[in-house]
């Protein structure tokens, strides 16, 4: 019964990770022109780096489907680093990411309303916790090269280092009290995408990172790393069938979130209002002058953003 239960998750959960090729065609990319003449190309790391990540690894954390936790890894740190330098550095200038730590082990978390209803539980990832730290090596060195051609959205406050909704919430807050102090009217738009990391169109991603100057052999390394991935749902002990992941970023790996930074970073590139941005929540502010020319631009930033899904997302479910 339990493997029935996981099967039906894990074809539920996999159908919602799915963009129709068919539907989407590079040629709506052609407004997305190459951001820098900077490249970044070849990644490596050092015995060093290699040996701190994995003495930094949170022991509390649960194992993927390769079953070796985090508290051996950091013990064998120092008797594993050389090797495993060497296999990272091996995978990077090769531009192949190893099959084994694209699978994930699935767990379906309960949300809210029917407890039923497959729709209303949310999958939670495990990935091997090795994997976590080329996973590291990549996203430092390519946070740091959004950085410096300075591509990252400003008002984007999801999962960058240094920035949190607090300081989005203390911005608005203020750009509100300031706008009542001088007695003009505020109007805000909240809005979510449905499923939106699991919507992400892989050969649109890696068209935008080969226009903000990611060339190979990194390039060839982040199709291998979202190409082929596979999932289970476990249900107590009791394993689905691996079934193909064909789109989104890996939910719980530590480069998913930054690559959907990227993904979604044009999303305001039309919008008049003030626009702020958690990942793919969506906030429109518009301090009212005049309510019927503020009715005019909101419709004006609704239907950018509507357009923007057409092309890159499959559904759109905003929420007032």
């Amino acid at each position: 019964m339990h493997k029935k239960k996981a099967d039906l998750f894990n074809e539920y959960f996999v159908s919602e990770a799915n963009v129709d090729d068919a539907y989407h065609e590079l040629p709506v990319l052609d407004y997305y022109s190459n951001h820098t003449d900077k490249t970044l190309s070849i990644v490596q790391t050092t015995e060093e780096e290699v040996i701190n990540l994995l003495y930094k690894v949170d022991i509390t954390k649960a194992s993927g489907h390769d079953g070796i936790g985090n508290r051996i890894i950091k013990l064998c740190s120092r008797g594993i680093a050389k090797t495993f330098t060497c296999l990272i550095n091996t995978s990077l200038r090769i531009g192949e990411y190893p099959t084994e730590w694209k699978k994930a082990n699935v767990t379906p978390v309960y949300k809210k309303d029917d407890h039923q209803y497959k729709k209303n539980y949310r999958p939670i990832s495990l990935l091997p916790s090795i994997s976590k730290i080329p996973e590291k090596i990549v996203f430092t060195r390519l946070y740091e090269f959004l950085l410096e051609i300075r591509f990252l959205n400003d008002f984007q406050s999801g999962f960058r280092p240094g920035d949190s909704t607090v300081n989005q919430l203390t911005y608005i807050v203020h750009k509100i009290y300031e706008a009542l102090e001088m007695g003009k009217e505020v109007r805000m738009v909240f809005l979510d995408f449905s499923k939106a990391f699991d919507k992400v169109w892989h050969k649109g991603l890696l068209y935008k990172l080969k226009s903000l100057g990611v060339k190979d052999p990194l390039l060839s390394w982040f199709c291998s790393y979202l190409s082929d991935r596979k999932q289970r749902v476990i249900i107590e002990g009791q394993c689905s069938s691996w079934l193909s992941v064909e789109a989104g970023v890996p939910q719980v790996s530590v480069l998913g979130p930054l690559l959907f930074l990227i993904y979604i970073n044009d999303i305001s590139s039309n919008i008049v209002s003030d626009c702020f941005l958690y990942a793919d929540d969506t906030s429109l502010l518009e301090i009212v002058d005049n309510l019927s020319s503020f009715d005019s631009r909101l419709n004006e930033d609704l239907n950018s953003i509507n357009q923007w899904c057409m092309e890159w997302l499959m559904e759109l479910n905003p929420t007032k």
